[in-house]
């Protein structure tokens, strides 16, 4: 009985497919792990077009507390009223509204009060047509409730943070397959940028270039034309040049 020859396969034939498998298999893994892995999903990726910075209408409210027996306002009343006077000629955008407490304890107080006010005001710079007065309910009513002075403003703002409208756990295993940054990510950093920013309207256009010094100009040029160096030498307070603090 005769046997059939076995038939040799080649060695470079099995080694090639075994590479092959192991860096098909490789490749699958590292994809899995890449960090820079994402997948577009129902949202903006980055946090400025998730969190917008928005311009929209607030008010300034300042609030003054009229004791039940005074019906007057103390110089230190009278100063911070001035002052927050002054900021509406900066950053109001209306007329400012003198609310009177109704139903409150100190109520005749507060509305004795009010034609001092509406003096202060005056005298800081706002026009008599400009300011109303009206009243308001305080919760609860048996209180020793402020006066307040309101006008309105712009502001920017941003949010509301603190939604969370997916799993951050191993329940949602799709957002982790995505890599994608979660819903709140940056929330507090915009909300936070906002409240710090002075003028909303820098936001829309920016501020004009101030005018140059021309003493300033003069004496750079006269130093220049004489041959004499231009640049400013700054000092510390106790003499000593800042360029040579370090030396």
């Amino acid at each position: 009985m005769s046997r059939s020859p076995k038939i040799a396969r080649p060695v470079w034939r099995s080694s090639v497919l075994a590479r092959a498998a192991a860096g098909t298999a490789l490749a699958a893994l590292l994809a899995g792990c890449h960090a820079d892995r994402v997948v577009e999903s129902g949202y903006p990726m980055p946090y400025a077009e998730r969190h917008p910075i928005r311009i929209a209408e607030g008010g300034a409210v300042h609030e003054i507390l009229i004791g039940t027996g005074r019906g007057s306002l103390t110089p230190l009343q009278r100063a911070e009223l001035t002052s927050f006077a002054g900021s509406w000629r900066r950053r109001g955008t209306g007329g400012v509204t003198i609310e009177v407490p109704a139903g409150s304890v100190n109520e005749q107080a507060a509305h004795a009060a009010t034609r001092e006010v509406r003096a202060v005001l005056t005298a800081a710079g706002i026009p008599p047509h400009g300011i109303a007065v009206a009243s308001y309910v305080p919760l609860p009513e048996n209180t020793l409730a402020p006066l307040r002075v309101v006008y309105p403003t712009v502001k920017a703002e941003a949010g509301p943070c603190g939604v969370w409208p997916d799993d951050l756990g191993v329940a949602d295993y799709g957002l982790q397959v995505e890599n994608r940054p979660y819903w709140n990510f940056g929330c507090a950093n915009q909300k936070a940028m906002a409240a710090m920013i002075d003028n909303p309207a820098d936001l829309v256009q920016p501020r004009s270039v101030q005018a140059q010094s021309a003493a300033r100009r003069r004496t750079v040029i006269d130093a220049y034309v004489r041959g004499q160096d231009t640049s400013t030498e700054v000092r510390d307070k106790d003499g000593e040049k800042i360029s040579e603090v370090a030396k």
